[in-house]
């Protein structure tokens, strides 16, 4: 009978784990806990060694993995596109309700006022940029069509 976890028994039959990660879970950690003979958690955490590790190909394999998404960014051209008018959408959304504070809800439009009124640009800019970081996808893309379509109502 195995030591390892049911859990980790269960994804090696069914082959979800690659034999190289398989490998630290089953014998390595018995044999560093034994060459570290802990008599309590405060010897494992003051042990200057993890008590368990990896190979030395499994710590490449995931360096190269952790690594990755960074190396390659995805780069395809619907994901660009998206995120284009995403960005239009939000600079859009804080060019007009920037320059016409009035177009603000009233929780937002009076501190706004405000701030313009005491010439702080850069506090009405901040109630703006709250504002609209506040907003989901979904709201901003409404509050967008609301501000730019003329046949939109309201």
């Amino acid at each position: 009978m195995s030591t390892a976890p049911y859990a980790v028994q269960t994804a090696t039959a069914r082959g979800r784990l690659h034999p190289e990660a398989e490998a630290p879970i089953r014998s390595p950690w018995q044999r560093n806990l034994a060459r570290l003979a802990p008599r309590s958690a405060d010897d494992i955490r003051h042990a200057g060694r993890p008590a368990v590790a990896c190979s030395p190909a499994m710590d490449e394999a995931n360096l190269a993995i952790r690594h990755f998404p960074y190396a390659r960014p995805c780069r395809r051209w619907r994901i660009n596109r998206m995120a284009r008018k995403a960005r239009l959408t939000v600079e859009s959304i804080f060019t007009i309700l920037g320059t016409d504070k009035t177009l603000l809800p009233d929780g937002a439009s009076a501190p706004a006022l405000a701030a313009r009124a005491r010439d702080d640009m850069a506090g009405a800019c901040r109630v703006v940029a709250d504002y609209t970081a506040g907003m989901t996808d979904r709201c901003a893309m409404e509050k967008y069509r609301r501000l730019t379509d003329l046949s939109s109502p309201g």
